[in-house]
């Protein structure tokens, strides 16, 4: 997987999608300095008041979300090589949020359905991968986890279990589209590119259409559009 594709989504599916295309570079168990700084930073949000910013259908997305996922899309574009300023837009890093609740919004809509103990099932496959990974891989992994503050049992058990039924959500539903032509059919390599786009684009159609339908502004210092 190219890192330029790499949507953060969590800290554990970023350390999987580098992991795979080994655009992390890392070279032993030290800790590292950036997971050393997003761990407090995360812990820092955790003592801001938080409120609600949007609502997404039965999803609220509040402040501390937004700050998190802040931190944590810095510290990922860091450890790829890239820099985001401080300066960033965070009405465009709510809209991301954003998206990801429509497409959760949107599978429940087309009746697509995945169980928790199907999320933990894909939990238990990648961390059986991650086992079989080298030394300083898995001490990454372990650095990712313990940002969180919980102990590599609980985070596995409580926390991995969620984030991975969000993803299977999403893949089952990216593959209706194809299914149903919403979406090209890659055949080979080449049409990657034109198959990200034409998600991106049916994306950004669902987000417009979303902001009429069930997408609901709680603080008015953010702008949508």
């Amino acid at each position: 997987m190219n890192r330029k594709r790499i949507r953060v989504l969590s800290l554990t599916l970023v350390l999987a999608a580098c992991a795979a295309a080994g655009s992390i570079a890392y070279g032993g168990v030290k800790p590292d300095p950036v997971l050393s700084g997003l761990k407090t930073q995360l812990a820092h949000n955790k003592k801001e008041t938080s409120g609600p910013l949007v609502q997404v259908g039965d999803y609220t997305i509040s402040k501390l979300d937004l700050e998190n996922y802040k931190a944590i899309k810095k510290s990922a574009a860091s450890m790829s090589g890239q820099q985001l300023t401080d300066g960033i837009d965070e009405n465009l890093l709510l809209k991301e949020i954003i998206i990801e609740k429509i497409i959760l919004v949107e599978a429940k809509k087309q009746q697509i359905t995945v169980s928790l103990e199907e999320g933990k099932q894909e939990a238990e496959r990648l961390k059986q991968l991650l086992s079989q990974q080298p030394a300083d891989v898995q001490a990454l992994q372990k650095q990712f986890i313990d940002t969180y503050g919980v102990s590599e049992e609980k985070y596995w058990n409580e926390i991995a279990p969620k984030q991975y039924q969000e993803l299977l959500i999403n893949q089952k539903l990216i593959k209706k589209w194809i299914d149903n032509k919403t979406l090209p059919q890659i055949t080979d390599a080449n049409q990657q590119e034109t198959f990200s786009q034409a998600l991106e684009t049916h994306k950004e159609k669902l987000y417009q259409e979303a902001l009429t339908d069930y997408v609901t502004v709680k603080d008015d210092r953010y702008s949508l559009k």
